[in-house]
């Protein structure tokens, strides 16, 4: 009886001790608790705003080491405001501007390399190099003979230069967009040696500029087509993969004036047809055809034939079809390349000037009788004449060895 009730009280008394303790070594782990998350939050603020003035720093000391007197310090230097990115983009080019001509070759060449590298684009095969012209008045970088040997300076890669200052890197979209702009401000720039240079970067890299300004246009409500082929058509040293097509603008088009700056980003493009409706003033087209002398703007009606021919190659015998669209009206109807429209419902044709014009007072889906002269014989076609709208790609040239 005696050791029970002693038991009963040790047991009373270890519950006591329990209930009292537990409520205070709760409170006491919220309290330590309550105050970590509080020092880390401050902490994190506090290296938030630090990192952002250590990564400006950064990138101001690494475009002074790019007139150091080291080589092997301007090489670093290099290779850390590649890794910087999009941060480093408008710092580079205000010392491509600004600074020295070593400076400026190298900040030049920096925008170069984020642009092409950025990632977006990384999949993109560069086309051959080409010999870039001879500038007088531009320096290269070069290894002087008493220079201190090179020590490859660690790579940097692109996120992780960032993230040692607390940063994420930006949409590599974003990057590529930056990098190009700035290049193209720099081509007009008063230093001719740095709008050489700019200028350069952006023609070995046409590419890269071709692939986004047309993706950007199909974007915006343009479209892309491609001339006639009778065959594959060959490709030329350092020639655009898409040399052989055109950029049409009708009443979709929804860029706008700010919109054809993407056409003007195209420098190799030949020919853009304008339909008629397509929302586009008469002075854009006219600053367009300023910063791209080399292209021929077409104007086009709604309907659609699918032919080409050489204005005034035939002078008074009618339009001669130099190539036909496969799967487009004109091949729908019949016409084949060599025939020769001497009429177009009911009208003499004389040159193929005067069928563009009659061709835009029909709308897609007409009907009308072509008269033809084929082999010397003049016959009739009834052809539906078409929207227009993209073609196949033709086929790609067969490479050596190929069925």
């Amino acid at each position: 009886m005696r050791r029970n009730a002693i038991l009963r009280r040790q047991r009373h008394w270890a519950f006591r001790i329990r209930l009292e303790c537990f409520p205070v070594w709760r409170i006491l782990v919220f309290a330590v608790s309550l105050f970590v998350l509080l020092i880390a939050d401050s902490r994190s603020s506090a290296f938030d705003a630090a990192s952002e003035l250590d990564l400006e720093s950064a990138i101001d000391q690494s475009i002074a080491d790019l007139d150091d007197a080291s080589f092997t310090v301007r090489e670093q230097a290099v290779e850390r405001l590649k890794g910087f990115g999009f941060a480093a983009i408008q710092p580079l080019s205000r010392a491509a501007e600004d600074g020295s001509l070593e400076v400026s070759v190298r900040a030049v060449d920096v925008l170069e390399t984020i642009y092409k590298t950025s990632g977006d684009w990384i999949d993109i095969v560069e086309q051959e190099s080409h010999p870039e012209p001879e500038l007088p008045d531009a320096v290269k970088p070069t290894q002087p003979a008493d220079a201190e040997p090179v020590t490859e300076p660690a790579e940097i890669p692109f996120a992780a230069a960032l993230r040692e200052f607390g940063r994420e890197p930006r949409p590599v979209t974003e990057t590529t967009d930056a990098a190009e702009v700035a290049l193209e401000q720099l081509t007009r720039s008063a230093n001719r040696s740095v709008a050489s240079r700019a200028a350069a970067a952006l023609g070995r890299n046409y590419q890269i500029r071709e692939k986004r300004a047309l993706a950007e246009i199909l974007r915006l409500g343009g479209s892309k087509d491609y001339f006639p082929q009778d065959r594959p058509r060959a490709r030329l040293p350092n020639a655009s993969a898409l040399d052989h097509y055109f950029i049409v603008l009708d009443e979709s088009w929804n860029g706008g004036a700010e919109g054809l700056q993407q056409v003007k980003r195209l420098t190799r493009l030949n020919n853009l047809y304008v339909i008629d409706g397509a929302p586009i003033s008469s002075e854009s087209l006219e600053d367009l055809q300023g910063a791209l002398p080399n292209l021929q703007i077409h104007f086009r009606g709604e309907a659609n034939l699918g032919i080409s021919s050489i204005p005034g190659q035939i002078g008074g015998l009618g339009c001669h079809v130099q190539r036909v669209s496969k799967g487009k009206a004109a091949d729908r109807a019949g016409i084949r390349s060599g025939d020769v429209i001497v009429g177009f419902g009911g009208k003499q044709m004389t040159n193929f000037g005067m069928l563009i014009e009659t061709i835009r007072t029909y709308k897609a889906g007409d009907k009308v009788t072509v008269q033809l002269q084929r082999g010397g014989r003049i016959q009739e076609v009834d052809v539906e004449l078409d929207r227009w709208a993209p073609s196949a790609p033709p086929p790609a040239p067969k490479k050596k060895g190929q069925p």
